[in-house]
């Protein structure tokens, strides 16, 4: 399950490359489905990390940080660094996701939570 669980948010990251791939998943209410995917694998590094990889991804585009903290991104996020406190990948991928978060007031106010 849990490999299952990684290739699709590796996959999600790839799509997420382009912007109108972005929208649409987000459109088609992907983000949400993304969270509880990554909530329900929290103790496994790997999703966690495909996971943050994939969030970075849609974030890079910008414009889609009011559907991220609405999706309650910000929570997951960071039950995930403090589960993986050692791995470079979810801090990694997490610090950069916070700081495009904060960019916006609707990712702003989500981070200050």
């Amino acid at each position: 399950v849990h490999d299952v669980q990684c290739s699709a948010l590796g996959a999600v990251r790839s799509l997420c490359r382009r912007r109108a791939n972005a929208a649409s998943l987000v459109d088609a209410g992907g983000l949400e489905h993304m969270l509880k995917g990554m909530s329900g694998h929290h103790p496994v590094q790997q999703v966690q990390s495909e996971g943050c990889s994939a969030l970075r991804a849609l974030a890079a585009h910008g414009g889609f940080e009011a559907a991220l903290a609405d999706a309650g991104t910000v929570p997951n996020l960071l039950e995930s660094m403090r589960n993986h406190p050692s791995s470079d990948d979810v801090q990694s991928h997490g610090c950069h996701l916070l700081s495009r978060l904060s960019e916006s007031p609707e990712g702003a106010s989500a981070v200050a939570q």
